[in-house]
């Protein structure tokens, strides 16, 4: 084979003779001086060439590349079909010889070629020649001029030059033409070029003639220069020095890795995590054929964990897992060969990083090459290779490591500069096999080892969820580190495999850390072996069991012997000797160590077994427990820029598991809770309230429906109200306020048919659900571990009701039901609750099966406490005749008996007022109480008897035969026959038939209808009673009210308060009627801000004035705007609307303020209109001083009621204010003196004036100040005299101050205009005029001169009552006269809203 462009002609010459066929001058037509410059060949080049061997009518095609700078030559030939390609290697030294693929190496030193292309250098190595050396061109070779010709059409200059050939006695010709500069273009950048050369001279067999064209010559080398001067993919070159250093993959990493088959033409991918120090590997894949153990193509995750040698293989379609052994051809395993050749044990172990990519020593570096356009270091090797489905073959393996010039950057972890694997190709030499593997997303950091997560393949009873506090505070920086350490310290404390921690993370708030993770017990013992049937060990068994007749706990007992490490057992049932046999060696499938019969089976471990027993979950936990009880589990996180840090566990706890026993929990007979039912697969959530009391058998259900839905076809929030006494359900709109009255119907939530009625004779009678039944509680329910929900623990119940019913299911089905209840030791403070709850239901979870529904039901603000029944109100849904308010009055003192006990006294009232009228309790509406120094007083309500009709249930039977206990004639109506049902006192009536054609009601004692058919063929209509009914028919609302007045006055109605302090005994004394009280007033207004509240208080002292039916502003208003008295405090009942106005100030004699339950006190804030300065007084003397004012408060209110007060000090330590006339404001260059126990306090004039945004005034008398403060304008507009102030503007972008004698109100809207920078500010208040008088008459309710303490009561007592009617409604007149002939007073009075406008 040719070595290079000019020793291809050297084929076949044989150095015979020293003729010359070399002629410079014979034909020569040009003068030396005529000849242009040599050529200058660059020294980097790529040209083809065709070889025209003229002498052998051959034609060669060559492709030469020539790069002088990175010393090395490549050139590639086509001869008789043949390619071949020669490489020189000047760095190594080497020539790669490469024909149809296979590669044969040579050295430089020792090549023919080396005299035409190499010199050895000073250091000793050798480099290529120039490229004049290498064409055989340049002043050295002596060239002769020739002149000019014309080659392929091409202007060229002519040169030749007698080449002596080295070693030898010939001489040759060569003939170069170049392309004339300017006189021809070129392709390329290069003026110049060669276009042909000619070689003539003696040969073995005669004269040579070779022609040399020159094509496509190029002063460059290609794009991808790097792979140029390579040998090509899949070719070995054996024998070649290796230069590149072998990759060393680190000893834990992730990638994804794409898999191409060309010869079945597939594609497909793998996920792969391995952590070689945790001896574990996951993969991700999709089997290409239904094989087992799956036996399908579904996408699994398989985790292979070489500490107990098993694989978890789950099904992501499915969602199921198998535990299996390790197999010998497991994709991460390879063979301990040692252990094999000593004793023929079969053991397996996790391969290296380099095995795991089929690396080793044979893999020789072969240069650089572009793969997915990345450069890449390259290294082959030619070995045996396992083909699936061939077997092992020899193969080519080329692997493609990233070129350190690149940066990967994985999706996730720190990027990595080298030894990333980018590509790995095999190409099998005897088959068409070709197969590549594209690496993508490596990552050379460690897997997290949740990525290692098995808990799925353990059952719930397998595992247990736990949490750890830490006290301390984590920086957020620490959390992955404070995660990653805190999961080795927990393998190590509970004496387990890394795999068996899963589900770590890390909770903080403000003092606390907690880590939260699962626990997993052992693998299945029967996991950990290989099986081989019908085989048993040669060797003696180091321990035998008898009588052991499941292989299941043969491989138990192998797993957790403690005499030795046991890896292998013999299981052979029918041996007298000893059915389980116990062995320290491994022995697999197909070792000849293994014998047939004796009716045994062989199990082998597919890894060395543990030397100390692996704990079980409960000793695991045990461990961590004790560890934290004594201060030893401990947590040390470092990082560069925070030191190291020490966490100690001190409290373990059970989210989730088996390690707590749980009692079946028991609903108590009374509770409250709000729910949230969410139905995923409709993407609805319903949200609601309920109140429950079995005792009185009443029932309230607050729902809000988000689609109009029967009976009601209404998305207004709704109140359902059960009553259960008399079977009627109340449904209020709570929205229009409209109230529906109804018959309880069986079904709902709450309610059932009374199985004891309906077994006796089919009767239908609606019950109340006991409380476990609400919930579907049932005995099967089996506890199934502990679970943490909305943060804290429950244990989780579960059960499977076959004919499940509820509102909304049309029929019944198989619902699967779990149960969250709290664990004992939690408690839940519920929004009202005065305590905690234990064992409540925080959630459930209901599996509809036949309709894959899931419906989960959040419970939140559980109480266990009995109903306040004032929440089961339906006043709404009867009419105001049908409502009569009265009063009861219990002499006796308040205080110390019902300050605890007021909720037992109301509801032991209401149970004597049912109880004394002969009435439902839930006829009873709006009980409040209040009280005086004397007595105690209980307003209420009573309601008169629902529609007749509505406590029965219209069967749809038409009846027939006809049975009753009375007989009534001449009834229109249902209704008529209803009311003589429940009006009947000689029997029990439960059902009546009511016949329209005969106008005949007929009464039964029974639910159901018995007796003689009647004569005619008429059909009548059967109700029933939805509730038992009473041998006492209920009272209408006048003899209810008779009944208990009757109670009262007779002595009877009798109240008890027994505790085991004290027993106190309350009668009623007197029962009178009171007129409907008003509703509570929203709190608010302007004058609201001029007073300090102090709720459920009021002054025990004599008022100065009292009026009812007002709102709390209302009465604000009144105390600023009195003019009889210095108004300084009010009381405000907000129940009965009672206002007490009052000259004392609380802060003058504290001692007067006592606790009121439904009262308020508000006082005088004369501080909100000074601006203070704490710790300073003003400069110079007071006007005034003021010894022992006991606040700051009482201060300000001299200084407010003092002409010409502007400010004052106010000293704590001696109680003196010092009143001044000058203001801040007026000396702004004063130095304040610094007094620690003193503060200064400036009127805030501003605040008198209303502020209207973005507006000014055009109209009246202006008077402006340039340069002021807002504070300082509207201390001008007080005090300037001559304008008479009423209004100012204030325009900020240049410090404007206009004063104004008019007010909006005044002029109207035409005066106003809007503003960019100015505001407007109208007068409404100014304290330190006096009140204009007011020439009307007034009429005021003066009180009694009575004993301070008296003085409340009294006006209590008296006002709530309606037999002194007088005081209330000349209360309410006096106020409305005084409120409504001032309203034209502006200056006195709130301005009106809209000033401005």
């Amino acid at each position: 084979m040719e070595l290079t462009v000019f020793t291809l002609f050297l084929s076949g010459v044989i150095v015979t003779s020293a003729a010359s066929f070399c002629d410079t001058t014979a034909t020569s037509t040009a003068s030396p001086q005529a000849a242009p410059k040599l050529p200058q060949i660059p020294s980097v080049f790529q040209t083809r060439i065709e070889l025209n061997i003229v002498d052998k009518n051959t034609t060669v095609d060559v492709l030469q590349y020539f790069d002088y700078d990175g010393n090395r030559v490549r050139i590639d030939t086509l001869k008789d079909a043949i390619q071949g390609s020669i490489i020189y290697s000047f760095d190594t030294a080497e020539i790669f010889y490469v024909t149809n693929g296979f590669c044969s190496v040579g050295m430089i030193n020792s090549s023919m070629a080396m005299s035409l292309f190499g010199e050895m250098k000073d250091d000793g190595r050798w480099h290529v020649l120039d490229s004049s050396y290498a064409l055989k061109f340049g002043s050295s070779y002596n060239e002769t001029y020739m002149g000019q010709d014309s080659i392929r059409g091409i202007f060229v200059n002519h040169w030749r030059s007698c080449y002596k050939w080295p070693g030898g006695n010939l001489t040759y010709s060569i003939d170069y033409y170049f392309s004339v500069d300017g006189a021809w273009n070129t392709s390329s950048s290069f003026v110049s070029v060669p276009v042909r050369a000619e070689v003539m001279g003696p040969g073995r067999a005669g004269p040579i003639h070779h022609v040399y064209d020159f094509f496509n010559f190029m002063p460059s080398l290609p794009d991808d220069v790097t792979s140029v001067f390579e040998t090509p993919k899949g070719v070995i070159c054996p024998g070649r020095i290796n230069t590149g250093r072998l990759p060393q993959i680190p000893s834990q990493f992730y990638y994804r890795v794409e898999i191409i088959s060309e010869i079945v033409n597939f594609v497909t991918t793998y996920d792969v995590w391995y952590d070689e120090k945790y001896k574990l590997i996951r993969t991700d894949y999709r089997p290409m054929t239904s094989a087992p153990p799956t036996y399908n193509t579904n996408p699994l995750t398989e985790i292979q964990d070489f500490n107990g040698g098993v694989r978890y293989l789950s099904d992501n379609t499915y969602g199921n897992c198998s535990v299996l052994s390790l197999p010998s051809q497991s994709f991460g395993a390879a063979e301990n060969m040692t252990a094999m050749k000593t004793n023929g044990s079969f053991v397996l172990h996790i391969k290296n990083p380099l095995q795991l990519f089929k690396l080793d020593s044979n893999f020789t570096y072969v240069g650089k090459r572009k793969c997915r356009q990345m450069l890449c270091v390259v290294f082959s090797a030619k070995r045996p290779y396992l083909v699936e489905g061939m077997g092992m073959a020899n193969a080519t393996i080329e692997f493609y490591f990233l070129d350190d010039a690149f940066t990967n950057y994985p999706n996730n972890g720190r990027a990595a500069t080298r030894d990333v694997p980018v590509m790995m190709t095999i190409d099998i030499d005897d088959v068409d096999f070709h197969q590549a593997m594209n690496f993508m997303d490596f990552d050379g950091n460690h897997p997290d080892l949740s990525v290692f997560d098995v808990s799925s393949c353990f059952s719930q009873s397998a595992k247990v969820h736990f949490k750890v506090r830490f006290p301390g505070v984590l920086q957020p920086a620490l959390t992955d580190s404070f995660i990653y350490n805190a999961r080795q310290q927990l393998g190590e404390t509970m004496k387990v495999s890394p795999i068996r921690i899963q589900d770590v993370r890390v909770e903080y708030d403000m003092a606390d850390v907690y880590v939260l993770a699962s626990l997993l017990d052992r693998t299945s013992p029967t996991a950990q072996f290989t099986f081989t049937r019908g085989q048993k060990s040669e060797y003696t068994d180091d321990f035998i069991f008898k009588s052991i007749i499941d292989p299941v706990m043969c491989a138990k007992l192998c797993v957790e012997f403690d005499n030795f490490t046991c890896n292998s057992f013999d299981f052979c049932p029918g041996d007298p000797q000893g059915s389980c046999r116990l062995s320290r060696r491994h022995i697999s499938e197909g070792s000849t160590h293994l014998v047939k019969g004796g009716g045994c089976d062989h199990f082998s471990r597919t890894v060395n077994g543990p030397v100390m027993k692996e704990k079980d979950m409960n000793e695991a936990y045990m461990l961590l427990k004790n560890a934290i009880v004594s201060k030893n589990f401990l947590v040390q996180v470092i990082i560069e820029t925070v030191p190291l840090t020490t966490f100690v566990g001190v409290d373990l706890t059970i989210t989730y598991g088996w390690i707590q026993a749980a009692t079946t929990p028991v609903i108590q007979n009374f509770f409250s809770y709000s729910q949230e039912i969410v139905i995923p697969q409709y993407g609805q959530i319903f949200v609601s309230k309920v109140w429950y009391s079995k005792d009185y058998k009443l029932v309230r259900y607050d729902f809000h429906n988000t689609k109009p839905t029967s009976p009601y076809y209404s998305t207004n929030p709704m109140t359902i109200i059960h009553d259960f006494n008399t079977g009627i359900q109340y449904a209020l709109d709570r929205l229009y306020e409209n109230c529906t009255i109804a018959a309880i119907k069986a079904g709902a939530f709450d309610s059932t048919l009374d199985f004891s009625e309906l077994i006796k004779d089919g009767s239908y009678v609606v019950a109340l659900k006991n409380p476990m039944d609400i919930f579907h509680l049932t005995p099967q329910m089996r506890f199934i571990g502990q679970r943490t929900v909305r943060d804290f623990l429950t244990n989780v119940y579960e059960t499977v009701m076959k004919n499940f019913t509820m509102p909304g299911l049309n029929g019944s089905f198989t619902a699967i039901i779990e149960y969250y209840f709290i664990v004992n030791g939690w408690v839940e403070s519920a929004s009202s609750d005065t305590g905690g709850t234990q064992q409540f239901l925080v959630k459930t979870d209901i599996i509809i099966v036949e309709k894959a529904l899931v419906i989960t039901t959040n419970y939140f603000d559980f109480e266990y406490y009995e109903p306040d029944l004032t929440l089961f109100d339906v006043k709404k849904c009867f009419t105001s005749t049908d409502q009569h308010t009265f009063q009861v009055t219990f002499p006796g003192k308040f205080h110390p008996y019902l300050d605890i006990y007021q909720k037992v006294f109301q509801l032991e009232t209401l149970e004597m007022m049912s109880k004394a009228t002969g009435a439902s309790i839930l006829r009873f509406q709006e009980l409040s109480l209040n009280y005086d120094p004397y007595n105690v007083y209980i307003s209420a309500t009573i309601l008169g008897r629902p529609p007749f009709l509505t406590e029965f249930t219209k069967l749809s039977i038409l009846m027939k035969n006809l049975g009753s206990n009375a007989v009534y004639s001449n009834l229109k109506s249902a209704e008529d026959c209803a009311n003589a049902c429940l009006s009947t006192n000689k029997f029990p009536c439960n059902s009546f038939d009511f016949c329209p054609d005969s106008s005949k009601c007929y009464l039964s004692s029974r639910h159901i209808s018995t007796g003689k058919q009647p004569s005619t063929n008429t059909s009548c209509l059967h109700y029933t009673k939805t509730a038992n009914a009473s041998v006492s028919p209920a009272p209408t609302m006048l003899v209810a009210y008779n009944n208990l007045k009757n109670a009262v006055y007779s002595g009877l109605f009798k109240v008890e308060i027994k505790t085991s302090n004290f027993t106190k005994l309350y009668t009623a004394s007197t029962i009178k009627d009171t007129i409907p009280r008003p509703s509570d007033a929203v709190q608010g207004g302007q004058m609201m801000k001029h007073f300090a509240v102090f709720k459920q208080n009021c002054i025990m002292a004599r008022s100065d004035l009292s009026i009812s039916g007002v709102a709390v502003d209302d009465c604000a208003t009144e105390c600023l705007m009195e003019e009889l008295f210095d108004c300084q405090s009010f009381v405000y009942c907000p129940g009965e609307g009672l206002c007490l106005l009052n000259r004392l100030h609380p802060d003058l004699n504290q001692t007067l303020v006592q606790p009121h339950k439904f009262c308020n006190l508000y006082i005088r804030q004369y501080l909100d209109h000074y601006n203070a300065r704490p710790g300073v007084t003003f400069p110079g003397n007071a006007d005034n001083i003021i010894l022992a004012v006991q606040t700051p408060n009482i201060c300000a209110k001299q200084c407010t009621v003092t002409d010409n007060c502007k400010s004052f000090d106010y000293c704590a330590d001696t109680k003196t204010c010092r009143l001044k006339n000058t203001h801040e404001l007026d000396a702004p260059s004063a130095v304040f003196q610094a007094a620690p126990d003193c503060n200064h306090y400036s009127r805030k004039y501003i605040d008198d004036f209303k502020f209207v945004q973005g507006k000014e005034m055009h109209f009246g008398k202006v008077l402006e100040f340039d340069g002021v403060s807002e504070d300082q304008c509207a201390k001008l507009c007080i005090e300037e005299e001559s304008v008479h102030c009423q209004t100012f503007a204030y325009c900020g972008n240049y410090t404007k101050c206009k004063l104004m004698s008019s007010t909006p109100k005044h002029l109207g809207p035409g005066y106003i205009t809007s503003s960019d920078f100015c505001n407007l500010y109208i007068r409404v208040y100014n304290p330190s005029s006096p009140v204009p008088g007011n020439s009307s008459t007034v009429i005021y309710e003066q009180t009694s001169q009575q004993s301070p303490k008296a003085d409340l009561g009294l006006l209590l007592g008296t006002s709530f009552g309606g037999l002194i009617l007088g005081l209330v409604f000349g209360g309410g007149v006096v106020y409305f006269f005084r409120k409504y002939k001032r309203k034209d007073d502006h200056m006195t009075m709130n301005i009106l809203e809209n000033e401005s406008d």
